[in-house]
């Protein structure tokens, strides 16, 4: 089935075509001068209606577009019969009419011009930007002005002056490379159909040049019309036609530029240096300034066309396309220049439309759409000093000065006050009502003050908002549980400055000493609660704000590209304290270390490794690297490639947090996986059947991959049973050690030794186990 549930073409007939159009190809070019003409003729004649007829069997809904296309076969034929009949009329008039037929295709092909242009399967698709439209005519406009180059340069190098007829061919050319410039913008996908549409049609201009060069019935421009006709039925009935009407995303659009505005600019200048080399005649005088500053125009064009294009597509992007409000990306762009030069604090109002959300229940989501952008365009009209951006599916965000133009300054909370008034003005259709007996909406504010200068100081803009934005969202919450907006002051709360301290000060707690601490928390045999190995954790103690949650300053590290600095740092600590363990003869069997996105996408990863390992003295079967499964891996072959090169070497590869995020299996198929560990928020329910069941089968899977399952987030003896029971090999978490400094882990070890060597073997869910935990962080916490 193709695309919309319509039934696919087969590959048959296209492939079909493509045989009896090389079979006249070839006849073209070997039968004589008096009968090519009519060969050709036979060639094009059932091409036109060939194609009507795949239109009408597999695209209906495209039948005005492609039902030109092939009345524009079919005044080919025409032009073609005239000039076997030695008619200059009839020919002109047939491609007249054809060049008007792939015109009115081309328009047809963009859409209509912004907003929407119909639905589908009740949903609307986005039609082309008016934006975009002038984007496509400053290319077919930089086109233009290179056809019309090439041909002054042909002209003038021709020793016999083409037929005034030939004057049409020259226009319809600039129509055909526009009309292909239009092709490549508007189509979703570059598929075999519009291919071998766009082959046609520089098929056909090929002909055309040759018709200029040495006649109309040459071999070679009989054969270029055979290969025009051919390629057009092959575009209609290939399977990839399904396909043809889908629409590029605006966004994708401008990039197909590349495909024919920027070899078409670069060809007059490469023509010239091939004509300095004597490859290509020389323009003639009269025409070398007219192809100079056909080159200059061409370039100037291009530039505009990609400014253009730019401009067009950050409108895009900070527009939401439902409401025609700001997107999430321009609130966080306002926010920022508010950071970095605001004069003057700003307030900002996030609220929440419980009625959409009403209406969506009881209605549909059409309805409650519908009525969000009836509130949204309320607000824009009703606070014309305020910015509105959706942030949600029901969420908006008023930014707003503090003191109005023309008016006195108001407080956060009159701010909300004049939110929620516009809110609760009726709606104007009665389809998009709100629920009786639903609050319009739930409100928070918060004050953002000017930090001019924070640039200066390199911290990370993006961590700030980020920071804002949660606060926002947090206070959100908190009014949703009293009942009344809630007013929520950054630098009061110190959220604000927070975020700003810790993206400031992580640099020089990486290059310093004594901030950055490596704490390791056990993994223990279930079955016995011996130690067997160990996790290496990264802790931040700032100086002034205290111990820093790994979630914060991770999130700085990642954003400030310090994520492997970071993840560096805690292997060779780690491997550091291993071999001084394995000196005194305590070391457990593996020490674990986590590795973030920005590392395992580093192309030196090996090396790194290889060089610390050397460099510590340890055996590389004592190490494992943990892919934490949370991290987005652009390239995950090339990645499993590296780990693939670590394993041979000894190292062991963990999936940390299994379960929960993107990869899953994906990451057990193509990384050298030797241990998986269940995330905490499965093993939380291994005393339930269904939990029991899912867990059991993890095992399975761990043992028939010849890994090890380990079980994170154990926090009770009870769970701990159960584990065991099920085979995990190693469990982590509350009941089985809190993560510790190097100096308490030296201790546990220590005492592991003794106790395996003078005592029996222990059971391992006692109350002795559990107390030696204090509070169990996240084990899914990656250093």
């Amino acid at each position: 089935m193709g695309a919309g549930g319509r039934a696919a073409p087969g590959r048959g007939p296209a492939a079909a075509a493509a045989a009896v159009g090389l079979v006249l190809v070839v006849v073209a070019l070997l039968t004589p001068d008096d009968v090519r003409g009519w060969v050709v003729l036979g060639a094009l004649l059932p091409a036109g209606p060939l194609v009507a007829l795949a239109v009408r069997r597999f695209e209906p809904e495209r039948g005005g577009q492609w039902l030109l296309v092939a009345a524009g076969g079919v005044a080919l034929s025409v032009a073609w019969l005239g000039v076997l009949l030695g008619s200059g009329a009839t020919t002109a008039a047939g491609m007249v009419a054809l060049y008007g037929c792939l015109g009115a295709s081309a328009h047809l092909a963009l859409g209509p011009a912004g907003g929407w242009s119909r639905r589908e399967g009740g949903h609307r698709r986005a039609g082309r930007s008016g934006g975009h439209r002038w984007v496509l005519a400053v290319d077919v406009a930089a086109v233009a002005v290179v056809g019309l180059a090439a041909a002054a340069w042909l002209r003038g190098a021709m020793t016999t002056p083409p037929p005034p007829w030939a004057q049409v061919l020259l226009a319809g050319d600039l129509v055909l490379l526009a009309y292909l410039v239009a092709l490549l913008h508007a189509r979703a996908r570059v598929t075999p159909s519009v291919l071998a549409l766009s082959g046609a049609l520089t098929a056909l201009v090929g002909h055309h040049a040759l018709v200029w060069l040495a006649g109309a019935r040459t071999e070679a421009g009989a054969a270029a019309l055979v290969v025009v006709a051919a390629l057009a039925v092959v575009a209609a009935w290939h399977p990839s036609m399904a396909a043809f009407g889908d629409v590029v995303s605006p966004l994708v659009a401008p990039r197909r530029q590349a495909l024919v505005v920027v070899p078409a600019v670069l060809a007059l200048p490469a023509a010239g240096a091939l004509a300095a080399l004597g490859l290509l005649p020389v323009p003639a005088a009269g025409t070398a300034p007219v192809v100079a500053g056909a080159v200059l125009l061409s370039v100037v064009l291009m530039t505009v066309s990609f400014a253009v294009s730019s401009a067009v597509d950050r409108g895009l992007l900070e527009t939401d396309p439902l409401t025609r409000t700001g997107s999430r990306l321009a609130l966080e762009r306002l926010l920022a220049t508010q950071i970095h030069s605001g004069a003057a604090p700003v307030h900002l109002v996030v609220v929440e439309l419980d009625e959409v959300a009403a209406l969506a229940t009881r209605q549909g989501r059409q309805a409650a759409d519908d009525l969000l952008r009836r509130r949204s365009a309320t607000l824009v009209r009703g606070l014309p000093d305020a910015v509105v951006c959706r942030t949600g599916p029901q969420t908006l965000a008023v930014v707003a000065p503090a003191a109005p133009r023309g008016g006195r300054s108001q407080t956060p909370l009159e701010l909300v006050a004049a939110v929620r008034a516009q809110l609760s003005r009726p709606v104007g259709s009665p389809a998009a009502a709100s629920p009786s007996g639903v609050p319009p909406a739930t409100a928070a504010v918060l004050t953002v003050p000017p930090r001019a200068g924070v640039a200066q100081h390199g911290i990370a803009t993006r961590r700030i908002v980020d920071a804002l934005l949660q606060h926002a969202e947090l206070s959100l919450l908190a009014a949703r549980d009293r009942g009344v907006p809630v007013e929520a002051d950054v630098t009061r709360d110190g959220a604000y400055e927070r975020a700003r301290r810790l993206d400031h000060d992580l640099a020089a707690a990486l290059t310093g000493a004594g901030q950055i601490a490596v704490h390791y928390q056990p993994l223990v045999d279930p079955r016995t609660g011996a130690v067997r190995s160990l996790e290496a954790l990264v802790r931040w103690e700032h100086p002034e704000l205290g111990s820093v949650a790994p979630d914060d300053f991770l999130a700085a590290a990642s954003l400030q590209g310090r994520a492997r600095d970071l993840d560096d740092l805690a292997r060779r600590r780690a491997l550091a304290d291993f071999a001084r363990w394995s000196a005194a003869g305590v070391q457990p069997e593996h020490v674990a270390v986590n590795l973030s996105a920005a590392s395992l996408e580093s192309p030196d990863l090996v090396e790194r490794v290889v060089a610390d390992l050397r460099a510590s003295g340890v055996e590389p079967g004592a190490l494992v690297l943990e892919v934490v499964e949370q991290e987005r891996l652009r390239d995950l072959r090339t990645v499993a490639d590296r780990l693939a090169s670590l394993h041979a070497l000894g190292v062991g590869v963990a999936v940390d947090d299994f379960g929960v995020g993107h990869a899953a299996l994906h990451y057990l198929l193509h990384l050298p996986v030797t241990t998986i560990k269940l995330d905490r928020s499965l093993v939380a329910e291994v005393l339930t059947p269904d939990g029991r069941a899912l867990l059991g089968s993890a095992v399975a899977l761990a043992t028939s991959l010849g890994a090890t399952a380990v079980a994170e987030g154990v926090e009770s003896a009870d769970q701990m049973r159960a584990v065991a029971e099920l085979g995990f090999t190693l469990a982590q978490g509350f009941h089985c050690g809190r993560p510790r400094p190097v100096g308490d882990t030296e201790l546990l070890l220590a005492d592991e030794r003794r106790r395996a060597a003078t005592g029996p073997v222990r059971p391992a869910a006692t109350p002795a186990a559990a107390a030696r935990g204090v509070r169990q962080e996240p084990s899914g916490q990656r250093s």
